[in-house]
Order: structure tokens, then sequence, then C-alpha cells
């Protein structure tokens, strides 16, 4: 795996860097390593994918919540990426900036409906 990341740093791919290092999801239960192959399926744009693996986490924590709703925005299901922010911004345990981003995401997914 060092080989293809450092063959994807030399060339500047940066594709080629994220495909070697997530070939495959990670096995552990460790939610940070988890949440980044998420994002890099999101990044990916495997969106789909990306969703289907988000639900295998035990312990969804914000920002998980906040990429399976920007899933389902792109997924053009802007109803359930509305729920999921109204939820979060309810929950109340949100910095300004977030509330910000939030409220803002919130409001494109009710404009796209």
């Amino acid at each position: 795996m060092q080989i293809v990341a450092l063959s994807g740093i030399r060339s500047g791919n940066v594709k080629e860097l994220h495909d070697g290092i997530f070939k495959n999801a990670p096995t552990t239960d460790d939610n940070n390593l988890k949440e980044l192959y998420a994002y890099y399926l999101y990044e990916s744009k495997n969106y789909s994918e990306a969703l289907k693996y988000l639900q295998t986490f035990k312990n969804s924590q914000t920002r998980s919540r906040l990429l399976e709703a920007h899933c389902h925005f792109k997924l053009l299901n802007y109803e359930k990426s509305a729920e999921i922010m109204d939820q979060l911004l309810s929950q109340g345990k949100l910095s300004n900036d977030d509330m910000e981003s939030y409220t803002i995401n919130l409001v494109a997914c009710i404009d796209k409906n």
C-alpha cells in the first residue's frame, strides 16, 4: 500500500493516492477511520455506497449524520436530507458556525422541494 500511496504523491494523482489508501473498507470499529472512508466514498461520488456504509456505524456522530444528509442531497432525496438537518439543528449541540452552515444546508434542501 505504501508504494501505491507514494507513487500517487509523486505523480500528483490524488485519486490514485486515495484509491491506494482506501482499497477496502476499514475492518476496525474506530469511527474516525470509518468516517474517513465514508468521506472517501462521498468524494468519489459513490453517494449510495457512502449511505450504505454510514448505516454500519454503531454510534452516529454529528459529522457522520451531516455526511448522510449531504449524500441524500446529492441523490436528490431532499426531504430526507432536510429531515436529518432539522434533527441536527434541534439537538442544540452545535457551535454558531456549525449552526449557520447547517441552516444554509437545510434551506437549500427546502428550496429544492
